[in-house]
């Protein structure tokens, strides 16, 4: 990566003529500077996916997601992510994707403490997402953490944008569908909590 201070990109401009869909347009390739990122620009996501997340008869996600890689101090999986996160650096980890709207944080350290929500992910195949329920569980947080610092890195999360509400079977009251069969809606007000 070069600082943006340092970059110098000569002006050229090219004008292609394009037609898409049987209407036409104008496409205009520049080399010209419009905006300019901050460092860290590489970002490393972790998805949720479970190993049993197949699409098209293909797995793609075996041992390579939140869910399944052994993140514990010493372990193969966390020393080939922190060496991989240390090529790339300045990089970003980001802790998120497709699940992400389903995963409850465990927060309290006390086991004796009321959380019972804290649970994996289970297939679902009435939900178009095929899952319900997820956990990031506070030694997977603080193993994450270790990691970032191991690999001199930071690390974001796609939090939950639906805790708190609830999904409405009855679409009455939704947004109006322009494909059915349309899915069902998410009503009520986030809880940060």
């Amino acid at each position: 990566l070069v600082y943006p201070r340092k970059i110098q990109i000569p002006v050229q401009r090219q004008i292609h003529k394009v037609r898409v869909r049987g209407e036409k347009g104008r496409l205009e390739i520049s080399k010209e500077i419009v905006g300019l990122t901050s460092i860290p620009y590489i970002c490393v996501t972790l998805d949720w996916w479970p190993e049993d997340k197949c699409d098209w008869g293909v797995c793609s996600w075996h041992r390579s997601t939140l869910s399944s890689l052994d993140l514990r101090q010493g372990s193969s999986d966390r020393q080939e992510l922190t060496r991989a996160l240390r090529a790339l650096r300045p990089a970003l980890l980001r802790v998120g994707g497709s699940l992400q709207d389903l995963v409850t944080y465990e927060v309290k350290r006390d086991k004796s403490a009321e959380f019972n929500e804290c649970e994996p992910f289970i297939r679902n195949e009435a939900d178009r997402i095929g899952y319900r329920g997820g956990c990031l569980h506070l030694w997977q947080f603080d193993a994450l953490q270790d990691l970032a610092l191991d690999a001199d890195t930071s690390f974001i999360f796609g939090i939950s944008g639906l805790h708190g509400r609830d999904r409405q079977a009855d679409i009455s009251g939704c947004a109006k569908c322009s494909t059915p069969p349309c899915e069902p809606c998410w009503t009520g007000v986030w809880r940060p909590e």
